[in-house]
């Protein structure tokens, strides 16, 4: 079997037929693939829903578990996957007819631990906008490390787990399982996955289709927990950047968790006092390495309430110019 595509759901009745329907559509015979269906005890109708799809199509597998993130289910479709790549594809999305062989054919061909590809962003059904920034290449094969370098420092990374296929004997190999019990955990998954992989293969193809709904995590108004998920997160990956070998890299990566720190703070405004005492200044200081993030990392150091209000004014202003 050549491609495992694994989808938690969780109260998604609306949408997961879209979802899966959009799968079903992708140019392989039924024998070279599979649709894992982790239901991640939904309690509207999406058990029934993905019940209905197992009984009408061979490919389609389902696994009902209680309740347990996103994680939890991604990993249980990791371990009963059996195609040679694995794709990962969220229940309120769906992807663009025969994308998924094209990508796969691109990681066949070149043996590739991972296969890139890009994400269009819908704020509805008729509101487009680029969710990943365009790269100024059609094709790219490098390195892991050096993909996630060369990404950061041109402002084209996105940590986002669907954008690609991996190898499924990679994954298992360097035991890459997503963390549990965590909000972003695609932000610590993802550099993990690029510091392992010999060869990462990006395609120019706009082939994911994401929906910013309301309801979803990342539309919730209280960020408190995104935001102290995403500061855990920061401190794992400086202890995994600290083994970085290549000293220019390790610099560009401490910098952008320098970065996404002073983001996580500055989100879930983790500058009030109940939240201080699990703030440490100096990871800021001692990571941050460009002049922009060492100078919000000395505001923030000196004065957190005046780095809040600040950063507040200059997000307002940006969108006002936008």
């Amino acid at each position: 079997m050549l491609l495992s595509i694994i989808i938690p759901v969780y109260n998604v009745e609306e949408f997961i037929q879209r979802c899966v329907e959009s799968v079903l559509s992708q140019g392989f015979s039924e024998n070279e693939y599979e649709i894992l269906l982790i239901n991640d005890g939904s309690t509207d109708n999406s058990s029934n829903i993905c019940n209905r799809m197992g009984n009408i199509h061979k490919n389609v597998k389902v696994y009902h578990k209680e309740n347990g993130g996103l994680s939890d289910a991604r990993n249980i479709g990791i371990e009963n996957a059996a195609g040679k790549y694995i794709a990962f594809l969220d229940s309120d999305d769906y992807v663009i007819k025969n994308c998924y062989k094209k990508m796969l054919d691109v990681g066949i061909i070149n043996d590739a631990d991972v296969v890139m590809g890009n994400a269009i962003n819908y704020t509805n059904e008729k509101t487009q906008h680029p969710k990943t920034k365009k790269r100024k290449t059609t094709f790219l094969k490098e390195n892991g490390e050096t993909f996630l370098v060369k990404s950061i420092k041109s402002k084209s990374m996105s940590m986002a787990s669907v954008l690609g296929l991996y190898k499924k004997e990679f994954l298992l190999k360097n035991n890459l399982k997503f963390k549990k019990g965590i909000f972003h955990e695609d932000e610590l998954w993802t550099p993990q996955v690029y510091l392992k992989a010999n060869i990462v293969c990006y395609t120019d193809l706009d082939f994911y289709i994401h929906f910013n709904r309301e309801g979803s995590i990342t539309k919730r108004q209280d960020k408190t927990k995104n935001a102290l998920d995403l500061i855990k997160v920061c401190y794992e990956l400086e202890k995994i950047y600290e083994e970085v070998t290549n000293e220019q890299n390790k610099r560009v990566l401490q910098d952008y968790i320098a970065m996404l720190y002073l983001n996580a703070v500055f989100i879930g405004k983790l500058t009030k006092k109940e939240f201080r005492h699990k703030l440490d200044p100096s990871f800021v200081t001692r990571n941050a390495n460009s002049i922009r993030n060492k100078i919000k990392a000395r505001l923030f150091l000196l004065n957190k309430d005046l780095y809040y209000k600040l950063n507040y004014l200059t997000k307002n202003i940006k969108r006002r110019i936008l």
